[in-house]
């Protein structure tokens, strides 16, 4: 006979310090995908809802960025959606981009490449690049973590000199003006325009 759901809540926060009294489940479901916990994971998915944040990441992106790519396939593969958390809208990018952002800001290749590579994250609704301001994948790899520029360059198949954002800039002077010197290099290797000049008229060889 299954327990009832809120002896299920009890025995999951138990294992959650920072899950106090007076929580909803979501934010214990939350604090358990960034330590990597699947088996609180499952436990607390029986009682949780998954839903759109106000504010902050999905327990998906946070299992992400922390560099669980386990917690995160068994979360992708349990998660039930809504409307609003695939499909993002003019503020906010859709969940296929987001999970994308989160490995990036693990700042580890292995969590980049599964992400790019997973069959589950493929299915999901959206394109990698789709952007609420036009920041490109690669741009946003620039920024975030110069090293694994190489990983978005080979699997996204990425155009290198595809200007991004408001200002339409290259990404080899993104890469130049944070002095990303390994990035320049991927760039250069793969073809960039080192002339190529973003809205205002600014180059990489300026």
């Amino acid at each position: 006979m299954a327990l009832p759901q809120k002896y299920i809540f009890a025995a999951a926060t138990t294992l959650l310090p920072r899950a106090r009294a007076g929580h909803h489940a979501y934010d214990a479901l939350a604090c358990a995908a960034e330590r990597g916990d699947a088996t609180a994971c499952g436990v607390l998915l029986e009682v949780a809802r998954w839903e759109t944040p106000v504010m902050g990441a999905t327990p998906l992106e946070r299992a992400l960025q922390a560099g669980f790519v386990d917690c995160a396939s068994f979360l992708l593969a349990k998660m039930a959606f809504s409307v609003d958390l695939l499909k993002g809208d003019a503020k906010r990018p859709s969940l296929k981009r987001r999970c994308f952002e989160a490995a990036v800001r693990s700042q580890e290749a292995n969590v980049l490449t599964w992400v790019l590579t997973s069959a589950d994250v493929a299915a999901l609704p959206g394109r990698f690049g789709e952007h609420p301001t036009k920041l490109t994948p690669l741009v946003y790899c620039i920024v975030r973590a110069p090293p694994l520029v190489g990983v978005v360059i080979e699997l996204l198949k990425c155009d290198v000199s595809e200007p991004s954002g408001p200002q339409r800039t290259p990404p080899l002077l993104v890469a130049a003006v944070r002095g990303a010197a390994e990035a320049c290099a991927r760039l250069l290797q793969r073809g960039a325009d080192p002339f190529c000049a973003d809205g205002n008229g600014a180059t990489a060889v300026e």
